[in-house]
């Protein structure tokens, strides 16, 4: 089964959606689950260096109000599936797209899967910047994965074709918002869903066989 998940690293709903997900697919298992990562640049007009996070946020949520009521929604949800978010301890707001160009790379190594996870951690958890060089390789080496060839991949333009790939993947499909959970190219669910509420899909999707022969990496929870 191919599952094709539409995120950004520092959405707070994509990071309660992929501990679902993980969840639901302990609970239902199903034959050869593989997954492919979509970046969805949630902030792509970020420069580089990042952005004050709650100054961004509230001039582009419009206010202070709205952006804590965000935060707390978002907090409360990740608390009835067992994470701990403090959002207010996160002062920056991270370009992520050198991360996503990081993660179609170790994607050929078979390790996508780990590092979106560890790169989100590093940031909900450990309040890291995950546009920082030396965090990312940190976290590729800590992987077992070159860090030589990873700064290499971060000093030259790999990973924008699959970064406009993506792109045009979501326009097509009409997203406007993430996490998007798409399961052998038919059938699609979308939000921080709770467990159960990937079961339909999974039986669904489970029904028909995958012919889809682009290149996939199997799902390594």
């Amino acid at each position: 089964m191919l599952i094709e998940v539409y995120y950004d690293l520092v959405c707070p709903w994509c990071y309660i959606g992929m501990h679902t997900l993980r969840e639901a697919l302990a609970r239902r298992p199903v034959r050869r689950p593989i997954l492919r990562w979509q970046p969805y640049l949630l902030h792509p007009e970020l420069p580089r260096e990042g952005a004050d996070r709650d100054a961004y946020l509230e001039a582009r949520l419009g206010g202070r109000p709205r952006a804590q009521q965000n935060a707390r929604a978002a907090e409360a949800a990740a608390a009835e599936v067992g994470l701990g978010l403090a959002l207010d301890r996160i002062t920056r707001l991270p370009s992520t797209v050198d991360a996503h160009r990081l993660i179609d790379w170790a994607d050929r190594h078979g390790l996508a899967t780990a590092l979106v996870f560890r790169l989100m951690e590093d940031y909900f958890q450990h309040r890291r910047d995950i546009s920082e060089a030396a965090v990312l390789l940190e976290a590729v080496a800590e992987l077992g994965l070159d860090r030589t060839a990873a700064a290499t991949v971060l000093a030259g333009t790999e990973g924008q074709g699959h970064l406009r790939a993506a792109e045009a993947a979501a326009a097509q499909l009409r997203l406007r918002a993430v996490p998007a959970f798409v399961f052998n190219r038919r059938y699609a669910l979308s939000g921080a869903q709770d467990t159960v509420s990937f079961f339909p899909l999974l039986d669904l999707a489970e029904s028909r066989a995958m012919t889809d022969p682009i290149r996939i990496e199997a799902f390594g929870f």
